[in-house]
């Protein structure tokens, strides 16, 4: 069993190439319904059912005479397939069958897969697409490119020379310096800096493909069809400059599916996003003003971003994050908003102009893929428990409208609270409501009805603390010999807690040093009062109160001191006071002898009336001896009240004594 490539006429070719399969003393009859194609390299394999017209590979038998391929009645035929994709190196090729009575036949070959550079793709700037290569291609040294191969080996590391006579400068990869396991290549690279191919002398430059295999051999170098003539910088007028933007983030021509469909390079940016920004094809050693241009309706504005100096060759990079943008904007005279559409423009110093500007700086006519800038917020943080005060920072809006802000669905930030500026910023914050554990989205939406952004942020869990806290009071100072309240309170989290009493202890150690339990009750959640006697000593009183919870156990001490009541004692009596007494003692003893002599005269009285005497007698007297016992305890106050009352009382006598003179017979 043979199989042979028709443009090589050998077992070697390329990817798509046509091959023949015959083969010699097949058992009679035969019937093919396979081939597989199986790389050594990789174990990468492909299986045929149909050759390459269509057909099954059924139609095909081998001949009375065991030559293959036959048709059925035993007519001698062709059997084509093409090469499919595969890696470089050798491949085994294995035809399976069967014969008549069913048992199953197989035949294998061997074939070399050739490497070889199938596509070359520049970038077409303005349409932001890949374009295919002309031959030679006009280029600028910095320009990328994209080159695809096929049967390339997968071990390889894949690299490309652009030779023009002696001279050989290797391509700087972007992306992809290693095969797809079925062994397609796609290199997005850099142009080396290369002398002008017109100016020096050298002619176009060839492109070679490193690490090839080549008829049986790898690790080869493979000259390509694909020539690039380098282009003299700073030609303005014939060859614009070109500026790329992100270069890292470029798309390859197999991922947009083909030439001429646009989305090289990203068309969408967020402010603060870092530009890499790579010129090519200014004049060399020159010094070049790099602006964001903007433009609103055909009205272009310029911002300053950076000024460089280019190379001999006539390239720059540098990285810098885009500046405050707004994405929509109302242009004068409108009344609606219009998008912005941004790009980068350079312009090279003038000097005959005595301030640079676009206005007086020499045009480069550079060519950069136009882009907008997307409204967006940020959250610091971007986590955090229920009522955590959050910052929203937005950029790229709307200049001049406002913002809205929701999570999920419930307004956090009112409309028209917070404002856009000119560059389309705005700053807010929020306190993050109750919302249960989980991301969430915040929503922003602008009044401009064009705009609006999203941002994830995470609910955390309210997380209590470790224990519980406990708080322990006594008055300060408390009186011996009285019984004060000593108050525990209990929280978790800020809330009261309640503990079962059990769980609750407490000791008072006095100043002597003697320790006394105390027991607690509730009184409300979370607080509890000891009723405490405190003894006659006074001094510190240490007081401690232990709750267990969770199972641990959790104490807190206060201190109270203790004091003695004071008895302020009373002024000593006034002399006038004094003086009133002895006169109040004088008439009483006058009004005692009076009542003695009325009793000897009225001795001829009823007894009745003799007895009430003699009792009023002996009252009488003892009101004397208690007013005399009073006249040093007394103060002045108390003193001026007990003589008016006995004054009455004197004249209550008085009454009562004329009245039983007028009855008496």
């Amino acid at each position: 069993f043979t199989v042979t490539d028709t443009t090589t006429g050998a077992a070697y070719g390329a990817v798509g190439d046509t091959l023949t399969l015959t083969g010699l003393s097949f058992p009679a009859p035969f019937e093919a319904s396979s081939i597989t194609f199986t790389s050594m390299s990789n174990g990468y394999s492909v299986t045929y059912t149909k050759d390459s017209s269509g057909n099954y590979l059924t139609i095909y038998y081998s001949a009375a005479d065991g030559n293959f391929p036959a048709t059925s009645s035993g007519t001698s035929t062709t059997l084509n397939v093409l090469l499919p994709e595969l890696p470089g190196g050798n491949t085994t090729v294995t035809l399976t069958g069967a014969t008549t009575a069913g048992a199953s036949v197989s035949f294998t070959a061997y074939f070399w897969v050739n490497t070889k550079l199938s596509a070359a793709y520049y970038v077409n700037i303005p349409a932001n697409s890949w374009e295919s290569f002309s031959t030679p291609q006009n280029l600028f040294s910095g320009d990328i490119i994209d080159i695809q191969a096929t049967g390339y080996p997968v071990s390889a590391q894949a690299s490309v020379n652009f030779t023009a006579k002696t001279l050989t400068a290797a391509g700087m990869n972007i992306m992809g310096s290693t095969a797809l396991s079925n062994g397609f290549l796609e290199l997005v690279l850099y142009v080396p800096s290369l002398p002008a191919s017109t100016q020096s002398g050298f002619g176009p430059y060839t492109i070679v493909l490193n690490g090839a295999s080549s008829n049986g051999m790898l690790g080869q170098q493979l000259p390509t069809p694909f020539q690039v003539n380098v282009i003299l910088p700073g030609q303005y007028s014939s060859f614009p400059a070109h500026v790329y933007v992100n270069p890292s983030m470029i798309t390859p021509e197999s991922a947009l599916g083909g030439p001429g469909v646009p989305g090289v390079f990203p068309t969408t940016y967020t402010v603060g996003s870092p530009l890499n920004i790579v010129g090519v094809g200014f004049t060399g050693s020159a010094k070049e003003y790099v602006y964001i241009s903007a433009t609103v309706s055909g009205s272009t504005t310029y911002h300053l971003i950076n000024t460089v100096n280019t190379s001999i060759y006539g390239t720059f990079d540098f990285t810098v994050n885009l500046p405050n943008e707004s994405s929509y904007t109302i242009p004068s005279g409108s009344k609606t908003y219009k998008s912005v559409t941004y790009s980068v423009a350079v312009y090279q110093y003038n000097p005959s102009a005595i301030i640079q500007s676009p206005s007086t700086s020499t045009n480069t006519k550079s060519q950069a893929v136009p882009f907008s800038v997307m409204p967006s917020i940020m959250l610091l943080p971007d986590s955090g428990t229920p009522n955590t005060t959050v910052t929203v920072v937005g950029t790229g809006w709307a200049s001049g409208e406002s913002v809205a802000i929701y999570m999920q669905t419930y307004t956090i930030v009112a409309p028209g609270a917070a404002l856009v500026n000119s560059n389309g910023f705005f700053t807010t914050t929020f306190n993050v409501p109750a919302f249960a554990s989980g991301p969430v989205t915040v929503v922003a939406k602008g009044s401009s009805g064009v705009t609006n952004a999203t941002a994830p942020f995470f609910v955390n869990s309210t997380t209590p603390p470790a224990h519980p806290q406990l708080a322990l009071s006594a008055p300060s100072p408390a009186l011996v010999t009285t019984t004060e309240e000593i108050t525990l309170t209990v929280t978790l989290n800020g809330q009261p807690l309640s503990v079962p009493l059990s769980s609750i202890t407490g000791t008072v150690v006095n100043p002597d040093g003697v320790s006394q339990s105390i027991s607690f009750l509730s009184v409300s959640a979370g607080v509890y009062q000891a009723p405490y006697l405190v003894p006659n000593i006074t001094g510190t009183y240490v007081v401690t109160a232990t709750v267990t919870y969770g199972g641990q156990t959790y104490s807190v001490t206060t201190e109270f001191n203790a004091v003695t009541q004071v008895t302020i004692p009373p002024p000593p009596p006034s002399t006038a006071l004094s003086s009133t007494l002895s006169s109040i003692i004088a008439a009483e003893q006058g009004l005692a002898s009076s009542l003695n002599t009325l009793q000897g005269d009225l001795s001829t009285l009823s007894s009745q009336v003799q007895s009430a005497l003699s009792a009023l007698g002996s009252s009488i007297s003892a009101l004397y001896g208690s007013i005399s016992a009073l006249n040093s305890r007394l103060g002045s106050t108390e003193a001026y009240s007990l003589g008016a009352l006995v004054i009455a009382f004197i004249a209550l006598i008085v009454i009562i004594y004329g009245v039983f003179v007028r009855r008496m017979p």
